[in-house]
């Protein structure tokens, strides 16, 4: 590969997959406010937050690329220079992840049932990271030219590992808190488990692009490789967010058809005696027989606030994660 490969290439590579990632995450928005009228102002500000972000990333990132590498052309001396869009872009890259990672971090903390020393930890991990990314982030801002690059590993190391080890700890936590949910109903462990693999697949994504410009800045730190996955990381931090609110919808629905708030039994014959008043225990030949009977039903709001509701046999699923239904 040759000089311009590694260096005006690997922004022209960079420059498309953070656009193409860019597109997407302006059509989950779009989805998001056509669907965001239960939402509190606080995920809508953020949202609204975080496009407003990603629209000034995008711009440095393609007036930085059209710098180095239009202007190379007849004049390559011009790739040995940083442009300053481009160095910019690390500490707006930096305050997106950062609210992301707060909301994901939030979301433990409410499964935790609003642990004080979860709050505790969750705020020393977020905002420390945040503050050693930021001071290397300012740093990087200095570098006049590509070739001093090379010389910023404990920077780079400083914002990326951190990073993964967060983004592993989040995955972890989440996981943890929703198989501690699972109880004797299949159907609701069914649910826990989506979420679960939800989890895992959107820690698992960022810490994979996380751990290759790790590994793509130490075999080939002279070159601007490395480019490529640190434009578009933020990107796929707004889009796990972004498809995380979207997904609540189908969440909610999967939730009713487990019976998140109750069920009862059927009123049949074999159980009138029970509503007659007459205390007659049922055989067990009874009960299994009256699992044919079983009526799922979810009870309106209107029932359960006149308090009304002819509901003879109920079960809440108390565990059940409500951050990833509400929030």
């Amino acid at each position: 590969m040759t000089v311009i490969d590694t260096s005006a290439g690997a922004v022209f590579i960079a420059l498309v997959l953070t656009s193409i990632l860019f597109g997407v995450t302006w059509t989950q928005a779009i989805h998001y406010y056509q669907r965001c009228k239960r939402d509190s102002m606080v995920p809508i500000i953020a949202v609204t937050g975080l496009l407003l972000m990603d629209t000034a990333f995008m711009s440095l990132v393609a007036y930085g690329s059209y710098v180095f590498v239009v202007k190379a052309i007849g004049d390559l001396t011009v790739l040995l220079l940083v442009p300053r869009a481009l160095a910019a872009t690390v500490l707006l890259s930096l305050s997106s992840v950062f609210l992301v990672r707060g909301f994901f971090l939030h979301r433990i903390w409410l499964l935790s049932n609003r642990n004080l020393f979860v709050l505790v930890f969750n705020s020393i991990l977020l905002f420390g990271s945040y503050g050693l990314g930021l001071y290397s982030g300012i740093r990087i801002l200095g570098v006049r030219f590509t070739p001093e690059l090379a010389n910023l590993s404990w920077e780079i190391y400083c914002i990326m590992c951190p990073g993964i080890a967060e983004d592993f700890y989040i995955a972890s936590m989440m996981c943890y808190y929703l198989f501690r949910s699972r109880n004797e109903f299949p159907k609701t462990n069914s649910l826990m488990n989506s979420l679960a693999a939800y989890a895992i697949n959107t820690g698992l994504l960022t810490v994979i692009w996380d751990s290759c410009m790790i590994i793509s800045y130490a075999t080939a730190n002279h070159t601007l490789i490395f480019i490529i996955f640190f434009l578009s990381l933020s990107k796929l931090y707004i889009n796990a967010l972004l498809a995380s609110l979207n997904s609540r919808p189908a969440m909610r629905r999967q939730a009713e058809r487990v019976g998140f708030s109750s069920f009862r039994l059927s009123e049949s014959g074999r159980f009138r005696h029970l509503r007659k008043g007459r205390r007659v225990e049922p055989q067990e030949s009874e009960l299994e027989s009256a699992v044919e009977t079983i009526d799922i039903r979810l009870p309106s709001a209107s029932e359960l606030e006149a308090g009304n509701s002819k509901v003879s046999l109920e079960w809440s699923v108390k565990d059940l994660p409500q951050p990833f239904l509400r929030i």
